[in-house]
């Protein structure tokens, strides 16, 4: 690469978009060099030539990640709904003593924060 290294590209890579999964395929097989690209983020190093079946595996061990990584993405997503949701879910379940995130005012008053999520299809289902 005549302007940039790849051990530098793969380190901006990994700094600015740290999701993308990257791999190697090169013609230098010298240890330090395989070695930087490691430290960079890469998750393989291959040798040209390279195989079909070597590079086909790179690919699929590539998008395994990426799968386990929306994977994890999805479960936080439904554990931060789940949160967001706890307040209107003991409302509806008519708990005796629900949950709900509130603010004390001067005068007796008190302002209670309701969160309604998917509100078109709630007001549908009436």
């Amino acid at each position: 690469m005549p302007y940039i290294g790849g051990v530098e590209l793969l380190e901006m890579i990994q700094k600015k978009y740290p999701d993308v999964v990257t791999f190697v395929v090169s013609g230098y097989d010298d240890f330090e060099y395989v070695k930087g690209t490691f430290m960079s983020g890469a998750i393989n190093y291959l040798i040209k030539p390279v195989t079909k079946i070597d590079f086909v595996n790179a690919i699929v061990n590539a998008l395994g990640i990426i799968g386990e990584h929306e994977n994890e993405k999805q479960e936080l997503l439904k554990a931060a709904s789940l949160i967001q949701d706890r307040e209107y879910s003991q409302l509806i379940d008519r708990e005796e003593e629900a949950y709900a995130s509130g603010i004390s005012m001067d005068g007796g008053m008190y302002l209670i924060l309701v969160k309604i999520h998917n509100y078109y299809e709630l007001v549908s289902m009436i």
